[in-house]
């Protein structure tokens, strides 16, 4: 079948680009995939291979203004969905604003999470913090307006895949859509037979972007305390993306480990150098704030790599504690204390490490794009219906 695919933007090598990547490569239906932000150069080479319509090239400039100028060109688009036999919309929230003109047919959604500022506490309080009175009023205003438009959109799905429970849980504290028309569905790995047999040189890995959700100082200031008592010359390397828009908060990583020799800081790894620092990494770590899903510690066991993870959001869901790896507040006490049992216990790590990979098969992109050309079928069928 025919399907469209929407996604507001593609510019990084995140979660949200990985699983629109698999699903090009691995669904049995043909996929035409547009977006309003394309930059092929920031993302994976892969995408290169596909169809993919840029509808608009809008710039990704501030919260606000990449907020308004997203909201206002979805809802005003309108696309050609007559050739297609199906219409998907992948969203971590505004994406599914196209559906305000474009409900034509049925719609079927990927919620990686509905706006995580207007429906994460978390996240709301930290922007509300971090501005000047006015802009507080003014944020407000925005998240309920955002919220009306938000489910007027959500009406004309008529299923939704949620890609975690924590995700799942979200989309129904919204009131977005019903309970029996959600599907939950995990994002994983491409699984071989044995795994990945690796090294297990003196360092932590946390490959992530950088962003203020990440928490990259939790894993600096857990580290430095772990470094106190540690006699094993261990390192800390930080790995991931880096967008302009997310340069202060890069800035700040930067001053936390500045001076300090044992924490290495590297940005836009290539996907070679990161298959590499997994493979020889002795732990992974994880400080993502009440995140999504996390495909971090599902890419860790593929690799036979134990996970160190604040116990909230979807870590919950793929780490066994005590078993695949450890899950402890997000303070850097007990973070650097799990850092410190693992790293005295090169057994206890690999023994970790073992029983990651054999849990984290049951997450395999294969079940994954599955589920979603099931649902697309389902859709399709309801379209032929009307």
């Amino acid at each position: 079948m025919k399907v469209a695919i929407y996604h507001p933007w593609i510019h990084l090598k995140g979660g949200g680009e990985r699983i629109l990547l698999e699903l090009l490569k691995k669904s049995r239906h043909d996929i035409t995939l547009f977006t309003s932000h394309y930059r092929q150069e920031n993302t994976y080479e892969d995408f290169k291979k596909f169809k993919i319509i840029q509808l608009t090239r809008l710039p990704i400039i501030g919260e606000l203004f990449r907020g308004l100028s997203f909201g206002l060109h979805l809802i005003l688009c309108k696309l050609d969905l007559s050739p297609f036999d199906a219409f998907v919309v992948s969203s971590a929230g505004i994406g599914e604003l196209i559906t305000i003109r474009n409900h034509s047919k049925p719609a079927l959604c990927i919620c990686l999470t509905p706006l995580r500022a207007a429906h994460d506490t978390a996240i709301y309080r930290h922007k509300l913090k971090e501005k000047n009175p006015i802009s507080r009023q003014i944020y407000r205003l925005s998240i309920f307006f955002y919220k009306l438009l938000e489910k007027a959109a959500w009406k004309h799905f008529s299923s939704a895949i949620c890609i975690s429970k924590n995700v799942r849980r979200r989309v129904l504290d919204g009131q977005l859509i019903g309970n029996k028309n959600i599907t939950v569905s995990y994002p994983g790995a491409d699984f071989l037979k044995k795994g990945i047999d690796g090294e297990f040189r003196n360092y932590f890995l946390y490959p992530s972007r950088f962003a203020y959700y990440k928490r990259h100082e939790l894993a600096i200031d857990a580290f430095k305390l772990f470094k106190a008592r540690d006699s094993g010359n261990f390192k800390l390397i930080l790995a991931g993306g880096l967008s302009g828009r997310n340069r202060k908060h890069f800035n700040f990583i930067e001053s936390l480990a500045k001076g300090n020799d044992n924490i290495e800081i590297r940005t836009n790894v290539s996907d070679k150098e990161m298959k590499a620092l997994y493979e020889s990494c002795y732990c992974v770590l994880f400080c993502g704030m009440n995140e999504d899903w996390g495909m971090i510690p599902v890419e860790a066991g593929l690799y036979k790599k134990p996970v160190i993870s604040v116990a909230e959001g979807g870590p919950l869901e793929s780490i066994i504690d005590g078993r695949t790896g450890f899950l402890v507040p997000a303070r850097p006490r007990p973070f650097a204390a799990a850092m410190e049992k693992i790293a005295r216990d090169v057994s206890l790590a690999k023994k970790m490490g073992g029983e990651n990979f054999h849990n984290v098969k049951r997450f395999d992109w294969k079940k994954f794009v599955g589920d979603f050309d099931r649902e697309v079928e389902k859709i399709a069928k309801r379209n032929k219906a009307a």
